[in-house]
């Protein structure tokens, strides 16, 4: 990484496109389910038939969901996928994105094909601002066998060099596994201190997909990696004073007292985003439709002060550990560290 190439902090990146500092309604665009990398947890892995024959979206659906997403109040676009920059068109749809009015246009990327200077140029160009990284180890030989591409770990530090350099305000993403979860601490300091970055998502496995496929060497109980969660928060308070986004997703507060507030999806939802994905919308239902399907409480659960307004825990979780962690509160516990900026 170069020595000038560090992150925008979340009120320079605000100042700069514009962004309120409170949170805008997300249209989150899955433009296909196609993939460069072979992510051993991935939900839509090009290793499974199931998803890797499935369309993508063409590009005059995608352009309308865009348009009636602004439409419907979302002022933070995110293209995934899959990899969206596997996508021809995902330049067009930035550019579009740009011309509706979205003040934060996002990818969430494995960084691959951004290692391409000229690529990232071209979406930068056309209005990219925010991107997130998918960065699972602080090192290649922790990486690499996780997205099951060698050399993965330097193309991805070289597409955030790119970014930064092209002013893009950056965020890094971590699913954390039976693999990784003793090298979060690490991580952590890795991405604050060397790409400057003020928000680093810290992702508990979704036992779906090929994380599902391979759980009996992926999975990895909340009893064993917490140690390790409260670590990195540790080293990430040490390095970064208040947080831009909630940080923690698919953990709950009996599992981490405290540190609810930067806990991202354990609530049933309010104001929920736009999800568009190939085959299905889900429009003011994004995590609506995932809190459906994927979770679940235990009769114990009726006695915490939370109950009203956690969604619970995920049923394959329980399916393979069982449900003794997750302990009631009696109590809301006091925050043990700042809020977000966007809370």
């Amino acid at each position: 990484m170069s020595k000038q190439a560090k992150g925008l902090s979340i009120e320079a990146a605000a100042s700069r496109f514009g962004w309120p500092l409170t949170r805008m309604k997300v249209c989150e665009l899955t433009l296909s389910y196609k993939c460069n990398a072979r992510c051993v947890f991935c939900y839509s892995s090009p290793e499974m038939e199931a998803w890797n024959s499935k369309k993508g979206l063409d590009f005059r659906k995608a352009s309308a969901y865009l348009l009636s997403s602004y439409k419907n109040g979302s002022r933070m676009v995110q293209f995934i996928g899959g990899e969206p920059t596997v996508y021809d068109e995902l330049p067009k749809l930035v550019r579009l994105a740009a011309k509706i009015g979205y003040p934060a246009i996002q990818i969430v990327s494995n960084g691959l094909r951004l290692a391409d200077r000229a690529y990232a140029r071209e979406l930068a160009a056309a209005g990219l601002n925010t991107a997130v990284l998918s960065i699972h180890g602080a090192a290649a030989s922790a990486h690499d066998p996780i997205t099951g591409i060698e050399g993965s770990f330097a193309k991805v530090m070289k597409a955030a060099e790119n970014l930064l350099s092209l002013g893009v305000y950056l965020n890094t993403g971590t699913a954390v596994t039976g693999l990784n979860y003793k090298g979060l601490p690490r991580l952590v300091k890795f991405v604050t201190a060397g790409l400057g970055v003020d928000s680093c998502h810290i992702i508990a496995t979704h036992y779906i997909g090929a994380a599902y496929e391979n759980k009996s060497k992926l999975k990895i109980s909340y009893a064993a990696q917490l140690p390790y969660v409260e670590e990195a928060l540790r080293v990430f308070h040490a390095n970064i004073r208040r947080p831009a986004f909630g940080m923690l997703s698919n953990y709950l507060p009996c599992l981490l007292p405290g540190r609810e507030n930067l806990m991202g999806d354990w609530k049933y939802p309010v104001d929920d985003d736009d999800l568009f994905l190939p085959d299905a919308v889900y429009r003011d239902r994004m995590y609506g439709m995932i809190t459906d399907s994927l979770r679940m409480k235990a009769p114990a659960c009726r006695g915490c002060v939370y109950n009203k307004v956690c969604a619970g825990f995920e049923k394959e979780y329980f399916a393979i550990y069982g449900g003794r962690e997750f302990k009631p509160l009696k109590r809301k516990p006091a925050a043990l560290g700042p809020d977000p900026v966007y809370s």
